[in-house]
């Protein structure tokens, strides 16, 4: 005979506030501290850390799963509905404190200056796609500044003319000091 596995009660925290996710068709509560968890269940979902840092959660609303940031829905379900054309950011950059007094709706150039103001936001080699690195960065603007095209600079590095002509104007690795 096997043994049922019995889930532990999670015993609830002093102070800690749950309210309804408005996205997920009444069916999810996020609380005040940033857990989410089923309406009626004894315990918060499993958040699972992504590899940019954000907490994530599996919802299930009309059998379709849906990956969702528990920063997001805790701003939903604290802050109301997300207004067309923001995101949910963190005020002091924590991507893990997910109270509702560190989150709000930001427009994505003000979310943009949040994370350059607190020093999260990612730029250069760290961003997981880039192809060049800052000493390439350094010898494109000195052999453009020596009067190689943009074309064949391009070809030598693999990237497109228009890449190259950004970053010599400094709009893009602007964070690149001139050398």
């Amino acid at each position: 005979m096997t043994k049922r596995k019995v889930l532990p009660v999670e015993v609830a925290i002093p102070g800690e506030e749950w309210r309804v996710i408005p996205r997920a068709e009444h069916l999810y509560e996020a609380s005040s501290i940033g857990r989410i968890r089923r309406i009626g269940a004894a315990r918060a979902l499993k958040a699972r850390g992504h590899r940019d840092g954000y907490l994530r959660v599996d919802l299930c609303c009309n059998a379709q799963r849906q990956t969702v940031s528990v920063h997001t829905l805790v701003c939903e379900a604290f802050h109301g509905p997300r207004p067309a054309g923001f995101d949910a950011a963190h005020r002091d950059g924590a991507k893990t404190a997910n109270t509702p007094e560190n989150l709000i709706w930001a427009t994505r150039a003000e979310n943009v200056a949040h994370k350059k103001d607190h020093g999260t936001q990612t730029v250069g080699e760290a961003v997981a796609n880039s192809v060049l690195t800052a000493d390439n960065v350094i010898e494109i603007r000195a052999r453009h500044a020596a009067g190689e095209t943009g074309v064949s600079i391009a070809r030598v590095f693999g990237i497109r003319p228009q890449t190259v002509a950004k970053i010599v104007r400094r709009e893009r690795w602007a964070h690149i000091p001139p050398a």
